[in-house]
């Protein structure tokens, strides 16, 4: 007769097991396998912009809010140094 602590020992690798075997696949399938192509074709994101100069793209998400944006564009209007 096997004892008790061994199969509580063996629920808890199998379910440690099911739970990794979750955590790996989860993130792969949470968007069908598309990569960036299942953002940038529908218009969701933009990744890169070709440009013959030097430029960063700056982007944020605040809302809008009726307190904050203003307070974020007032810094954004400023003259750089």
């Amino acid at each position: 007769m096997i004892n008790n602590k061994f199969f509580k020992w063996l629920i808890l690798i199998i379910g440690c097991s099911v739970v990794l075997l979750f955590i790996c696949i989860l993130p792969v399938t949470a968007n069908n396998n598309k990569g960036r192509s299942f953002y940038e074709e529908p218009g969701k994101a933009i990744w890169e912009v070709p440009t013959k100069e030097k430029v960063i793209a700056l982007t944020f998400y605040d809302g809008p809010s009726s307190k904050y944006t203003p307070q974020i564009l007032d810094v954004l209007k400023q003259p750089s140094l």
